[in-house]
């Protein structure tokens, strides 16, 4: 009867049930081509980035305020490794607990367009309404390059679990 892609739809509930976050305590944003109205700290968020300078520390802190950049970093990767490129432009989510005041988290979602070639470069994502935007601005400040270099060697090389050996195993 066709093909069935079953998968939870990713909303506030997965975020609740999956990360023990009250649901009422939630921003989730959802991305299909276009920002919805209600994405006010979402937009407060952007225009930090569209108007600051990333290589002054000052500024890189306050995105820290911002956006949870590890688990940031683990999400960029994961777009790069996987060439998705239905993406940046399009099908993305972010999530922030508001109860305690926590960064944006990025969530991969509809990544079918992926893995079809694998000589795609998603490195100069710059979309100006996504995640991609911040890559490129975030690549200005030395401090995130370091982290960004130091979780890709984690995980690429030495066992990590996007190299060859490890994608096998499972």
């Amino acid at each position: 009867w066709g093909i069935h892609n079953i998968r939870e739809k990713l909303n506030d509930e997965y975020i609740e049930t999956n990360y023990g976050i009250n649901s009422d305590s939630i921003e989730f944003l959802e991305v299909q081509n276009s920002l919805p109205q209600e994405a006010t700290k979402y937009i407060h968020f952007r225009n930090f980035y569209e108007d600051r300078d990333m290589t002054d520390p000052k500024n890189y802190n306050y995105i820290q305020t911002l956006m949870d950049v590890d688990e940031y970093i683990n999400y960029m990767i994961a777009q790069i490794y996987i060439a998705n490129t239905d993406w940046p432009g399009n099908n993305w989510y972010m999530a922030r607990n508001t109860a305690v005041g926590t960064g944006f988290k990025c969530f991969i979602w509809d990544a079918e367009q992926s893995l079809k070639n694998v000589n795609n470069d998603c490195t100069g994502v710059n979309s100006a309404a996504s995640p991609g935007y911040f890559y490129d601005k975030l690549r200005q400040n030395a401090e995130y390059r370091v982290l960004f270099g130091d979780r890709a060697h984690q995980f690429l090389f030495n066992g990590g679990v996007l190299t060859a050996a490890a994608c096998r195993e499972r």
